[in-house]
């Protein structure tokens, strides 16, 4: 299992894009796809779809959480992100929750913790 919170969350993308595998499990909490806005333009004349058909992280379940109040990390950016890795073929299970900011919520300790105890299984 691989993630991480805000700037980590930031490598643990990043890092899944450049050495795609078939992770266990990811969970960005409150970060983005260093470039994201490089995948975005890209995705509009088709380019990022090339370049991300390289990727395959097919079976890889990833988890995206990001409040909607958090300053440094827009909630936009968070449903941007899921829809990249989304295209490698990973499953993207995206979260944005209303009136957290930049911490990590209940909910998605929630997560973590269940996978933790599925690994442990």
């Amino acid at each position: 299992m691989l993630g991480g919170f805000s700037q980590g969350a930031c490598v643990a993308a990043k890092f899944i894009l450049t050495y795609p595998a078939r992770y266990w499990g990811v969970f960005i909490l409150s970060g983005a796809v260093p470039g994201l806005v490089g995948y975005v333009v890209k995705s509009a004349v088709a380019e990022a779809d090339e370049e991300l058909a390289a990727v395959d992280l097919h079976g890889t379940r990833v988890f995206v959480g990001c409040g909607d109040s958090d300053p440094l990390c827009h909630s936009r950016w968070a449903d941007l992100t899921a829809g990249v890795i989304a295209k490698t073929g990973a499953i993207v299970d995206r979260r944005i929750y209303p009136g957290i900011g930049h911490v990590i919520c209940d909910d998605e300790r929630n997560v973590i913790r269940s996978w933790v105890g599925e690994m442990a299984s």
